[in-house]
């Protein structure tokens, strides 16, 4: 099925399967397609894919088996959902990237994925509530900004809002939010993101927002390679009146890194001092620490850590190790864990077997320093479209 060129489809009780783009594809401006009840299953490429600031609602169907995502948006294009199982999906349960691309889902289900369960990156946006988001492949919930060969169109401010969500048994993090930037300097387009890019565009760090949920069991999938809770490198991150627990690391865990700086190979890239706030979050049971902070800077009130494998709460300094890739990561300064009106004390660490990389760029760059916008207000949950179909 197509929309295109302004174009309106209603669909009721379809099925769309073994197509050889998507399932459902509408592109071209106001283009709009309603979908209810149906079925969207094993296409060669995306389920439902949106793009060209084009909108569709889809409601009470099963969007599964598709070769790349269940749900793709794209270029300014939005989709609404509402009672929708988005599950076995070659890539992400559901996509959007780019700047003003936005999904807004409800009472629905994102399972068994092979990459994330539901992902905004470069510019796009997700308001998420009451889901069930569990058994993908990567990250349950993931926000980031690419960093690749950035361009002038490109956006670094991706946005991610959920609430009264299960976010569980995901392969990697429950939730992960994440920025990587580049120390070289802006002239080259095809280097990461760095902090000139910031200041000439004007833009906050990738956001992740997530109010009563529930994070548990994450990151157990593999016993060689566990992932904590929730995860923030280098962006902005703020989790309230929520439960943190059974997580193969730790609960809550914020990097701000020099990386990859080891002996043998440096690519200059890094993570700025990543901010999280923690508000009302009980934290426990967790196989690493409760609270770790490696560089980042972490605000914590009126909740509860206890009961974690190793430390309640603890801020490293020095170095952090990544075995799996052989490498040594200088934590940047800065980074503090404040637990009420307490700081929490340095915790320093080491390289092994001796040798040390040189950690002297790996000064503090906070995401409140002038070359980007401070901590932001957070938009409220749109209104969702009533009546949902005409």
């Amino acid at each position: 099925m197509e929309v295109s060129n302004g174009g309106t489809l209603y669909a009721d009780r379809v099925t769309a399967n073994n197509n050889v783009t998507a399932g459902l594809w509408v592109v071209g401006a106001e283009s709009t397609a309603h979908l209810l009840n149906s079925d969207i299953f094993a296409n060669e490429s995306n389920g439902v894919r949106v793009g060209d600031g084009s909108t569709a609602y889809v409601r009470n169907s099963d969007i599964f088996a598709n070769k790349a995502s269940g749900v793709r948006v794209r270029e300014g294009g939005n989709v609404f959902a509402d009672n929708v199982n988005a599950y076995s999906n070659g890539w992400a349960g559901m996509f959007a990237e780019d700047v003003g691309s936005m999904i807004y889902v409800r009472n629905s289900d994102i399972y068994s994925n092979s990459a994330s369960g539901l992902y905004a990156t470069d510019g796009a946006s997700f308001y998420a509530t009451h889901m069930h988001i569990y058994n993908n492949e990567n990250v349950g919930v993931e926000v980031s900004a690419a960093g690749y060969s950035i361009g002038e169109a490109a956006s670094i401010s991706s946005y991610g809002y959920i609430t009264d969500s299960l976010i569980y048994n995901n392969d990697r993090q429950g939730l992960r939010v994440e920025l990587y930037m580049d120390e070289d300097d802006d002239k080259d387009p095809d280097n990461y993101l760095d902090l000139a890019d910031f200041e000439r565009k004007g833009e906050t760090a990738p956001t992740l927002i997530a109010e009563r949920v529930q994070v548990f069991n994450n990151g157990i999938a593999d016993p060689e390679e566990s992932f904590s809770g929730a995860t923030n490198f280098g962006a902005i991150m703020k989790i309230s009146d929520s439960s943190i627990w059974g997580n193969g690391w730790s609960g809550v865990w914020t990097a701000g890194w020099h990386g990859r700086a080891d002996i043998t190979n440096s690519d200059n890239r890094y993570y700025a001092n990543g901010r999280t706030v923690l508000d009302n979050v009980t934290i426990f049971d967790n196989l690493g620490n409760g609270v770790d902070s490696r560089g980042g800077q972490v605000t914590v009130t009126n909740s509860n850590v206890f009961g974690n494998t190793h430390d309640q709460y603890v801020n490293f300094t020095g170095l952090s190790h990544r075995d799996e890739f052989s490498t040594v990561f200088c934590i940047r300064s800065g980074g503090y864990v404040d637990v009420g009106p307490v700081r929490i004390g340095n915790n320093p660490i080491g390289a092994s077997g001796g040798e040390t990389p040189n950690c002297g760029l790996a000064s503090e760059v906070t995401l409140s320093d002038p070359q980007t916008k401070p901590f932001p207000v957070f938009p409220a949950f749109p209104a969702f479209p009533s009546p949902f179909l005409p």
